[in-house]
């Protein structure tokens, strides 16, 4: 064999050119069930916010009677009604609500629906960022490497 009639690391060059394209092929599954993996933690999770999300509209929807020390009662039927709750309690008098009778909620209760209702924000907010995550990480990186694999695959035919 004389010099320059074949290329003495062929098949070096084709065993690291594949070993490439496996690596590369397996980051990509393992990209792809990372994200099915977020897909199916978002939806889970944005199941059980709706599943608490409802409990706590129920409860939020029984009657709750509160009056100010003027006298004036306020009959909260919504989650939107506690909002009103402060309004009415500031134009009417600066001092805090009390409750009439022991059956009655005492203010903490606002503050539970308050933490609720943050806590229910706070995860669909997560539930939200970890769909754009897997959505991107699906439509950039994983279609990238894809067209990766594909030259990878043409440069070692050649």
């Amino acid at each position: 064999m004389t010099y320059g009639e074949t290329f003495q690391d062929k098949q070096l060059i084709e065993d690291y050119m594949t070993s490439n394209i496996t690596f590369l092929n397996e980051f990509r599954e393992y990209l792809k069930e990372r994200v099915q993996l977020e897909k199916k933690y978002a939806k889970e999770s944005a199941d059980l916010v709706q599943k608490y999300s409802q409990k706590f509209e129920k409860k939020s929807r029984q009657s709750i009677c509160i009056t100010s020390p003027n006298g004036l009662g306020l009959n909260t039927n919504s989650v939107a009604d506690v909002s009103s709750l402060n309004t009415i309690t500031e134009n009417s008098d600066p001092s805090p609500t009390t409750p009439t009778s022991p059956q009655d909620v005492n203010k903490d209760y606002y503050t539970y629906i308050n933490a609720w209702r943050s806590i229910l924000n706070q995860m669909k907010s997560v539930n939200e960022s970890r769909n754009k995550f897997s959505q991107k990480l699906s439509d950039i990186i994983i279609e990238k490497l894809k067209a990766i694999i594909n030259i990878r695959e043409d440069e070692r035919k050649i």
